[in-house]
């Protein structure tokens, strides 16, 4: 791979400096070959996880849509540990990038009779997405400190649990 991530950005230098005029071509490759570096090591990590501490909980994505589910948008992706969606729902609702991106969503809420935010179970999976941006919540899930029960029962909806329709509504 690193060969490869190599001859991709040798296109845009000679002698190690960037062609005049293939900064931007040369910036768009180093970002893609990150990303693609990112991921394959994110990968590795939850692997070797797996094989130091077997049965932890390992990367969950759990699928949530907002209003923008109504322009025909895809849902955010959020990775969380857990063993499963609702241990992962419970985990991603206690932290605060999640509250504070449901708090942002909120304030453009247009009616009382529809949930904010619903949870996509044909999107929500075990393991990361495959392809595409997603939110990687892991490592504040690590370092979060746990909110006392007596707080967040009240603040937080539990997962309803229907068949695996479609949507789950969280809010």
């Amino acid at each position: 791979m690193n060969r490869r991530h190599q001859e991709r950005l040798d296109e845009y230098r000679v002698d190690g400096d960037v062609i005049d005029g293939e900064y931007g071509a040369y910036d768009e490759a180093r970002w893609e070959t990150t990303i693609e570096a990112s991921d394959r090591l994110d990968r590795l990590v939850d692997e070797l996880q797996q094989l130091i501490t077997p049965g932890a909980p390992g990367p969950f994505t759990v699928a949530v849509s907002g209003r923008e589910r109504h322009d025909g948008e895809k849902p955010h992706l959020f990775v969380v540990n857990s063993h499963g969606l609702e241990a992962a729902y419970a985990a991603l609702v206690r932290l605060p990038t999640y509250r504070e991106w449901l708090t942002d969503i909120s304030a453009s809420a247009c009616s009382d009779k529809e949930p904010v935010v619903v949870v996509v179970l044909e999107a929500s999976h075990p393991g990361l997405p495959a392809l595409g941006e997603f939110h990687d919540l892991r490592r504040e899930q690590a370092h979060a400190i746990p909110i006392a029960p007596s707080v967040t029962s009240a603040a937080l909806p539990p997962l309803p649990i229907q068949p695996p329709a479609r949507r789950l509504p969280t809010f």
